[in-house]
C-alpha cells in the first residue's frame, strides 16, 4: 500500500484563504506551512482556518520585508521574499523527505537544483505562464498606446531579463503543477509543459458571503453593467467601454468597482459613457452592487481564474467574459452568461444588445448562474488539491 509523503506548503500572506495548506491538513498531509505572516487569531475569524502551531513556519527575513513594504511600498521588495520563503521551505522539506507545493513566485528557490533539491516538487500556478502573459501585454501596447500607463507597470513587463527568466523557470522545475483554470494549462503547455501531468481545480466561493438576490431588476430600470477588479487594460477596460460606446453611451450605466491600480489615463478617454467609479469599497456594497446589477463584465485579456467572476455568480448575476479567464471552465455559453474572445468589443456590444431586450430572459440566466456556482464551494477546491496531490506524488517523474 502506498504511503505519500508529507508535504511543505509555501506562499505568502492568506493567498486564497489558506486553502491550499488546508487541503493537505485536513487529510494529514501537511508537514508544515511556510510563510511571511500569520495570526491565528485573524486566520480563524476571517477565514475559519486553523493550524496546529508547529504546522506554520515563519520567515523572519520575509516578514520583515514584509513590514518595510507595508511602509515603504516603493522598496519593492517581494522578490527577496519570495527567495526567503522559497529557501525556508526548500531545506524544511529536504531535511524531513517530504513533498514540495510551492506557489508561483516562491517556487524558483523552492525547486532550483542543489544539494537540498527535493523530490516532489509541485507547482500551483497562480497566473497564465508568464512568457504567454508577457507576449500579450506587449501585443496590446502596439493595439491599446492609451493604456501604456497600465500595461507597463504590469509584473511581466516591469521585471528585468534576469527576473522575468526566474519566474518563467518555475514551470519547468516542477514535476507535477495545479492551476485554476484550463487556460492557465493551455500556457503552460505551450511553455513546453506535458499537459497530462497538469491538473485543473477551479477556486471555490464562499455563497453566505456572496448570497444570491431575492429578485432580478425590474424590466423598466436603468440597465447596469458591472466590472470588479483593478481598472486596467489587462482586465480589457477598454474593451468593456468601447462595446458600451457602440450600444449607448449614456442609457447604461457602467459600475465600475476597483481594487488596486486604476488607469486614469485610460478612463479619461471615455467621458462620454456614463460611469460610476467606486474604489476600495466595502464588501456589503459589492454585494449590494452586483445584486442590482443586470450583466457582469470582465473581458481580460490574461486570467489566471477570475474570481469575481465566481462572486457574480453567487449573487445570481450572469456573466460575460473571455475565454482566457476561468468562464470556459464554469459557464455554458448562453445558459449562466457568456464567452467571448479577447479584444473583441464588437461581439460584446452584440451580447449587451441583446441584453437590452431580453432582460427576462438575461434573469433566468442569472439564476441558472447561482445555481452553477453553488457547486463551486471551498470544499470542493480542498478535495481537488489534495487528489491532485495525491497523484503527483504517487505518478513517477
Amino acid at each position: 500500500m502506498f504511503d505519500p509523503p508529507n508535504a511543505v506548503v509555501v506562499h505568502a500572506g492568506a493567498r486564497d484563504r489558506y486553502q491550499l495548506p488546508l487541503a493537505l491538513a485536513e487529510r494529514g498531509l501537511l508537514r508544515a506551512f511556510v510563510t511571511n505572516v500569520y495570526s491565528e487569531r485573524l486566520a480563524a475569524e476571517r477565514y475559519g482556518v486553523h493550524f496546529e502551531g508547529a504546522q506554520v513556519r515563519l520567515s523572519g527575513l520575509a516578514a520583515l520585508a514584509y513590514g518595510l513594504n507595508k511602509f515603504w511600498p516603493g522598496l519593492r521588495l517581494e522578490r527577496y521574499s519570495n527567495r526567503w520563503l522559497g529557501t525556508k521551505a526548500r531545506i524544511l522539506a529536504h531535511r524531513t523527505g517530504s513533498a514540495l507545493l510551492a506557489c508561483s513566485f516562491d517556487a524558483f528557490d523552492a525547486f532550483k537544483p542543489g544539494p537540498e533539491r527535493v523530490v516532489n516538487r509541485i507547482l500551483f500556478q497562480v497566473h497564465p505562464h508568464p512568457a504567454t502573459v508577457r507576449r500579450t501585454l506587449l501585443e496590446e501596447l502596439e493595439r491599446s498606446p492609451g493604456a501604456r500607463m497600465s500595461l507597463t507597470a504590469e509584473m511581466e513587463l516591469r521585471l528585468g531579463p534576469r527576473e522575468m527568466n526566474k519566474l518563467s523557470s518555475e514551470a519547468s522545475l516542477a514535476t507535477a503543477w495545479i492551476v485554476a483554470s484550463s487556460h492557465t494549462r493551455s500556457t503552460l503547455k505551450e511553455n513546453g509543459i506535458e499537459s497530462a501531468r497538469i491538473h485543473v481545480v477551479p477556486y471555490g466561493v464562499n455563497t453566505r458571503d456572496y448570497p444570491e438576490r431575492q429578485a432580478p431588476p425590474g424590466p423598466t430600470s436603468k440597465f447596469r453593467i458591472m466590472f470588479l477588479g483593478s481598472l486596467i487594460q489587462r482586465k480589457g477596460l477598454s474593451d468593456l467601454l468601447d462595446a458600451v460606446r457602440k450600444v449607448s453611451a449614456t442609457t447604461i450605466t457602467v459600475c465600475l468597482r476597483g481594487r488596486g491600480f486604476v488607469d486614469h489615463r485610460l478612463l479619461a478617454e471615455y467621458e462620454d459613457v456614463k460611469l460610476d467609479i467606486a474604489l476600495n469599497t466595502s464588501h456589503s456594497r459589492i454585494v449590494r452592487d452586483l445584486q442590482r446589477s443586470d450583466l457582469f463584465i470582465l473581458p481580460s485579456l490574461e486570467e489566471g481564474f477570475g474570481h469575481a467572476l465566481l462572486e457574480a455568480m453567487s449573487c445570481g448575476v450572469p456573466v460575460l467574459a473571455t475565454d482566457r479567464t476561468c468562464a470556459p471552465d464554469l459557464i455554458e455559453d448562453g445558459v449562466q452568461g457568456f464567452i467571448v474572445p479577447i479584444r473583441n468589443p464588437e461581439l460584446i456590444a452584440t451580447r449587451i444588445t441583446w441584453a437590452l431586450t431580453n432582460r427576462s430572459t438575461l434573469a433566468e440566466m442569472g439564476r441558472m448562474a447561482a445555481m452553477r456556482a453553488q457547486q463551486y464551494t471551498w470544499e470542493r477546491f480542498r478535495a481537488g488539491i489534495a487528489a491532485a496531490y495525491l497523484h503527483a506524488v504517487q505518478t513517477p517523474n
